[in-house]
């Protein structure tokens, strides 16, 4: 029987699956989508080839779910820097500014998300972020707005 990594059961799934995630990105930096398989990805992530099974049908579903998570992640601190209480409009869109560079210069993450636009079908990786982009977007622009009602731009 395998050995449960977690507390619980599904701790241990959780830890499996983040494990898969972040096998499947380092993967694609050093080798490129089209290079990696299941099997690298289960051998990098410590997990047997049919356990990976048990989590994905593929590398593109894991791709996705990378994609996926690092867009949600970038979303998260995107927000916490805009709606950063008690600062100014100035200051929180530098703050917007600093993380939008910190993740532009993550090359894991940056290298993923270029594999994922020549690699996912320009639809489905729309449907994935554009809800991001949407809400970061009337954050930015109420933002800009609250800046220029306080003369500050």
């Amino acid at each position: 029987m395998p050995k449960i990594s977690g507390a619980n059961v599904a701790e241990h799934r959780e830890r499996t699956y983040r494990s898969l995630l972040d096998a499947v990105e380092a993967l694609i930096q050093e080798q490129g989508f089209d290079a990696v398989s299941m099997r690298d990805i289960a051998e990098r992530a410590g997990v047997s080839r049919t356990a990976i099974y048990n989590y994905a049908p593929d590398k593109m579903a894991l791709l996705e779910a990378s994609v996926e998570r690092t867009a949600a992640a970038l979303h998260t601190a995107l927000t916490e820097a805009v709606l950063e209480p008690g600062r100014s409009a100035p200051d929180r869109l530098e703050a917007v500014m600093r993380v939008l560079l910190t993740f532009a210069h993550s090359a894991q993450n940056l290298l993923m998300l270029r594999a994922a636009h020549a690699t996912l079908d320009r639809t489905q990786h729309k449907k994935m972020i554009s809800g991001y982009q949407d809400e970061i977007g009337k954050h930015l622009r109420a933002l800009i707005l609250q800046g220029i009602a306080d003369g500050d731009y």
